[in-house]
């Protein structure tokens, strides 16, 4: 491709399955462990990470309690840790985010745009004590439009709309686990 076309191109727009593969991406069931996850993460940060039973259910009242700095969902009270997006998927997530404000201020809607790590929790039958909600997830961007379900800790409820970044290491869980919820 000549420089000028490079350019011009869409970087959004993938041609063909070679501008889709991910120069970084290492196939290697190790590193999918919940165990590398929480070590590479703790690096990032400086600080260890927890000892958490993977088999284990938790609720919000445990998350809240892990003061490790490792990003985390539950889902159904298991744990799913994530690490630091590639910066592909970052920009993807920002380019959206400022899409989503811009689309609301100008409507001048009353809907808030959030960007992650922005806790949603998801009760289950109204249960909303911490130690009831079992599903916690943060979502790349949300938007939300009743006021009621902000709260200082995040978003308790379903947000009106929600946006996730696909990767590959994301992609199964994004597409069924999350999804359902």
């Amino acid at each position: 491709m000549k420089k000028e076309d490079a350019e011009k191109r869409n970087p959004f727009v993938f041609d063909d399955e070679e501008d889709m593969q991910d120069p970084f991406y290492i196939d290697d069931d190790e590193e999918d462990s919940i165990e590398w996850k929480a070590a590479e993460s703790a690096c990032m940060y400086g600080t260890p990470p927890l000892d958490l039973d993977e088999s284990k259910q938790y609720t919000y009242a445990d998350y809240l309690s892990w003061l490790d700095n490792v990003r985390r969902e539950l889902l159904d009270g298991f744990i799913f840790v994530m690490s630091a997006p590639r910066t592909i998927h970052a920009q993807l997530t920002g380019w959206l985010f400022a899409l989503s404000r811009v689309f609301v201020k100008k409507r001048k809607g009353k809907c808030q745009v959030f960007v992650a790590p922005f806790d949603v929790r998801l009760p289950k039958h109204g249960e909303t004590a911490d130690n009831k909600i079992d599903t916690i997830v943060q979502p790349d961007v949300c938007v939300v439009c009743d006021p009621s379900k902000i709260e200082e800790r995040g978003c308790l409820g379903a947000p009106d709309m929600i946006a996730e970044i696909l990767s590959k290491s994301s992609a199964k869980t994004d597409l069924t686990l999350k999804f359902r919820h």
